[in-house]
């Protein structure tokens, strides 16, 4: 056999050998599942031992064929790789940024300037992160992250901006009108080394900053990629669409359970939160809208009526308030997204957003560009009616 007999048999293994492929590839899973087990038991192999058993898989890996890597009829690689791959992109942007003194660690008492240092570090990481993965790992075009303004983006920001802060006042009327919050100072800090007026001004930056990356990674590249890897003859667009957006809503959701005071019932509720955010960026391609509306949501909540945001509290907010009432429906400390009063609030949301579409488009549609890779400008087009 000549080696470019063997590299041919090789690249099609699962064509030529289908049982050698099989058995290989079962071969391979079975025994990263069982090396997988053993670490977490403690009992796998220390040293040299535990390297030579992850060359072998990674032999076996490579021998049963590139098929497992790359998907030839989209000429690139496959879902799993490519999200493995931007990954390891943003641990390698970290470790640059690490190199030349950025720092992710928040500062023990550095008040607001520490927050919104930390905030443009992480937004130049995960930015540059997606953009590569983008470009280099999915091949597409940066616009198809739905960052890129065009017509409809700004308009769309406004109405994010306006739906966050609008559902987050609801809900502070909401509980203050209960009974359920006393207001005990106006205009605080916490640190009497800052004024009032810049710690909020900070604070807003960084939650512009904490909307955008968010949205970036959770919507705009890992959604939109899960659906282009789950789109094909078994599963159309809108289920692929659907599968998406409550793969990355819990993502997002796993990306909030070491918060400070986390539970089951607040990781279900920001489930829902990324099912609501998720919304405006399937029915238009754009993430304009939900930039804008979890950047209100989370400022008006924490600088403005003095609410934890996931747990956390700001260092200045224009209300200091105590919370009472029942926790189950405020949230209390981890803040109303753990809460009754924010679901419902949520759920408002949806409606806003389903409003807003049926009134400038005449019905509700899916953005069937975000699973064929097509521009988002000619979306409408090539949309499927719900």
């Amino acid at each position: 056999m000549t080696w470019r007999r063997a590299f041919a048999d090789w690249k099609e293994l699962d064509q030529r050998r289908p049982a050698a492929w099989w058995l290989g590839l079962s071969g391979t899973l079975a025994g990263a599942i069982a090396l997988g087990a053993l670490e977490l038991r403690r009992i796998a192999p220390r040293g040299a031992m535990r390297w030579v058993l992850v060359a072998l898989l990674l032999i076996a890996l490579v021998a049963v064929g590139r098929r497992v890597f790359w998907n030839d009829g989209e000429r690139r690689l496959r879902l799993p790789w490519r999200l493995v791959g931007f990954g390891l992109i943003a641990f390698l942007v970290k470790v640059a940024m690490s190199a030349v003194g950025l720092r992710l660690q928040p500062e023990e008492g550095g008040g607001s300037a520490s927050v919104l240092r930390l905030s443009l570090t992480a937004l130049a990481m995960l930015t540059t992160a997606a953009v590569v993965a983008v470009r280099v790992l999915d091949r597409r075009p940066v616009r198809e992250l739905g960052i890129v303004p065009g017509p409809g983006f700004w308009g769309d920001l406004g109405f994010g901006l306006a739906l966050g802060a609008a559902l987050m006042t609801a809900i502070f009327a909401a509980e203050y009108g209960a009974g359920w919050i006393r207001i005990d100072a106006v205009a605080y800090t916490r640190s009497g080394a800052e004024t009032f007026g810049g710690a909020a001004l900070r604070m807003a930056g960084v939650f512009a900053c904490v909307a955008f990356y968010e949205e970036l990674v959770s919507r705009g590249y890992l959604l939109r990629t899960l659906a282009q890897g789950f789109v094909g003859r078994r599963l159309r667009a809108r289920g692929a669409l659907a599968i998406a957006v409550a793969l990355s809503s819990l993502v997002f959701a796993l990306g909030h359970v070491n918060n400070p005071n986390a539970s089951v019932v607040s990781t279900v509720n920001i489930v829902f939160a990324g099912i609501v955010l998720a919304l405006p960026y399937v029915l238009t391609g754009r993430l304009a809208a939900p930039i804008g509306f979890h950047a209100t949501w989370n400022f008006f909540q924490s600088t403005v009526y003095g609410f934890p945001t996931s747990g956390f509290v700001t260092p200045a907010s224009a209300l200091q308030i105590a919370q009472g009432g029942p926790s189950e429906w405020t949230g209390g400390a981890f803040g109303p997204e753990a809460g009754i009063v924010g679901i419902v609030a949520l759920a408002l949301g949806v409606a806003a957003i389903l409003g807003r579409e049926r009134r400038r488009s005449g019905r509700v549609t899916v953005c069937t560009a975000l699973v064929e890779g097509t521009p988002t400008t000619v979306a409408r087009e090539a949309a499927i009616a719900v």
